[in-house]
């Protein structure tokens, strides 16, 4: 929400059409630290409607010329984004947020649902509701666009991975354990949280390393060789 909607669509238009229509946009409204808003010039009171905002200036940029357009936030007057994004349905926003209001955004606005630090079983309910939701304004959420973000570490055991991963967790859920959204230990372990993600309705995945700056490409490298082949039926060398 802290972003300019402008130039945030012709950044995310220009790398559509680079990458020839394989751009998927997740939005997130921050945390719930005053101070990152505060040095940005901006109020966290008003995160909510700033990104309601932006999603409709964005997706305007993206589908027509000469803009105008007069918000509480934003104002346009005849502006032109180019080049176009290649997606004829535009790109998907995907939205973030476990809140009943988050929900309720993905329903109302977006394309898709990328969740952090969710269980399998918030995942599984949050899919439900949304559903309802998107009903309730006439709209569908295709069954594809559920998604989690996942911290990971991948070791010899679980125990290894829980003691690697423990000084980079990014704790802003005291109400469940942080295992319980996490994927740590061997190779089966990951996949096994996977699973549990895929059951509940995810079928989109941003893994986290969760480890030391240091172990990060080795950490992206097991991923791509062990566990993503999986999915996919891939053969990595």
């Amino acid at each position: 929400p802290l972003r300019n909607p402008t130039v945030l669509a012709k950044e995310i238009a220009t790398l559509d059409f680079l990458s020839k229509g394989r751009v998927l946009p997740a939005i997130g409204l921050g945390t719930e630290d005053d101070r990152e808003f505060e040095a940005c010039g901006a109020l966290r009171s008003e995160r909510a409607a700033r990104t309601d905002e932006a999603i409709q200036v964005m997706r305007k940029l993206w589908s027509e010329d000469d803009v105008t357009f007069h918000g509480d936030f934003f104002t346009l007057n005849g502006v032109t984004v180019e080049p176009k994004p290649v997606q004829e349905e535009l790109p998907p926003i995907w939205i973030g947020g476990r809140t009943t209001a988050a929900m309720k955004r993905v329903a109302r606005l977006g394309d898709g649902w990328l969740v952090s630090q969710a269980t399998p079983e918030e995942v599984k309910a949050g899919i439900q509701k949304i559903n309802v939701w998107a009903g309730e304004y006439d709209r569908e959420i295709e069954d594809d666009h559920f998604g989690a973000l996942i911290s990971f570490c991948i070791s010899d055991s679980k125990k290894d991975a829980e003691e690697i991963s423990a000084p980079y967790r990014f704790k802003r859920r005291t109400d469940v354990d942080y295992r319980a959204f996490s994927a740590f230990g061997t190779v089966d372990d990951v996949v096994d949280t996977i699973d549990r993600y895929i059951d509940a309705g995810a079928t989109k995945f941003v893994g986290y390393p969760t480890c030391p700056p240091s172990m990060m490409m080795e950490q992206l490298e097991l991923l791509g060789r062990e566990i993503v082949p999986r999915y996919h039926g891939l053969k990595v060398n």
